[in-house]
């Protein structure tokens, strides 16, 4: 019975069939007709369409910035200036009219890490740590007053 498993892709080449886990994909590249899927420990040159590999990616912390590439933001280690640099130490070069884009893209992506998230604390639904303090120093306030 067939079973659809969403957490790898399929990859057939010429001398190589694999299943790579979607979680180890550093980013994807296009190069000429084929793709390169980069892993911390391989690179997978295959024949398929970007868009058919780009399904299963969706909703996860992938992002494309270029119809050619597509880069796996749990995998980045930080972006400078022009230029990402994975976990693994792959670093791979981005144009000037890509940065912005790319770098607006990740901040937004790490907005959702501490200290950045949201907590829900005493049914504070929605609060962050410095509006809790004002909810607390508030109700010291209120406290003080009804003493």
């Amino acid at each position: 019975m067939y079973k659809e498993n969403t957490d790898t892709i399929s990859i057939i080449t010429g001398s190589t069939c694999a299943q790579v886990a979607i979680d180890d994909i550093e980013f994807i590249d296009r190069e000429g007709k084929s793709l390169l899927i980069y892993t911390s420990s391989y690179i997978y040159k295959t024949f398929a369409k970007i868009d058919d590999i780009a399904y299963p990616l969706i909703g996860r912390s992938f992002f494309r910035p270029l119809v050619g590439l597509i880069i796996n933001f749990d995998k980045v280690r930080r972006i400078d200036k022009y230029e990402i640099e994975f976990e693994s130490g792959r670093k791979i070069g981005i144009g000037r009219n890509n940065h912005s884009k790319i770098r607006k893209a990740y901040k937004k992506y790490l907005f959702r890490y501490p200290p950045y998230v949201t907590v829900d604390w005493e049914s504070k639904p929605h609060a962050t740590i410095n509006s809790l303090w004002v909810w607390v120093k508030k109700e010291r306030i209120n406290d003080d007053k009804q003493l």
